[in-house]
């Protein structure tokens, strides 16, 4: 028993079959107020739908706990509303997604704790996400809600842009969901 446990905690990659659950980071529909978060929420959202679709065709089960039809007074209701759907859905994995207008192109990754699983995916994340030409900040350390009160490895993912458009660029959207991919369960996904 031991074994298999220690075997788990080592593993690099997320098993097919497994659950991972997402959340788009940015604030929800009802909460945005200016355009620059609009158009980060639109980045956020296209990639989370990205992952979705093609975590899925990989044989992976996918969670949104996004509550994109929920409104809250606060967003420290927002935050524990996440976290309560986020441990119910049995995932092994959690992943924020978040963009930034920023000068530049960067990703880096935020988690909970250092030395865990978590921390294994992030640094995985930001190595495959600067290959497609952004300087990779690696990964910090900080008790954001999300990531201190998930049970699984859970991780805020966070890319800055420095244009961002109206309307998210595909080629983008798709390459950052297609490098997270090959981050966390190491199964390269064919271009579509």
């Amino acid at each position: 028993m031991k074994y298999a446990m220690l075997k788990e905690v080592r593993s690099m990659y997320v098993s097919k079959h497994s659950i991972i659950s997402l959340d788009v980071g940015q604030s929800t529909c009802e909460d945005v107020s200016d355009e620059q978060n609009k158009s980060e929420e639109k980045y956020a959202k296209a990639v989370c739908y990205e992952l979705t679709e093609k975590l899925s065709k990989l044989g992976y089960i996918i969670k949104d706990c996004t509550p994109w039809d929920k409104t809250f007074n606060t967003g420290g209701e927002s935050l524990r509303y996440r976290v309560s759907n986020i441990n119910l859905s049995n995932s092994v994995l959690h992943l924020s997604i978040h963009f930034n207008c920023g000068k530049g192109r960067v990703i880096e990754c935020w988690v909970g704790k250092l030395g865990g699983r978590a921390e294994n995916f992030a640094q995985q994340i930001c190595s495959e996400i600067s290959k497609l030409g952004y300087y990779n900040k690696n990964v910090k350390f900080e008790e954001l809600y999300i990531l201190k009160y998930t049970r699984m490895p859970s991780i805020l993912i966070e890319c800055t842009m420095e244009n961002l458009q109206d309307d998210p660029q595909k080629q983008d959207v798709s390459q950052i969901a297609d490098a997270i991919i090959q981050a966390v369960t190491k199964c390269k996904v064919n271009p579509s």
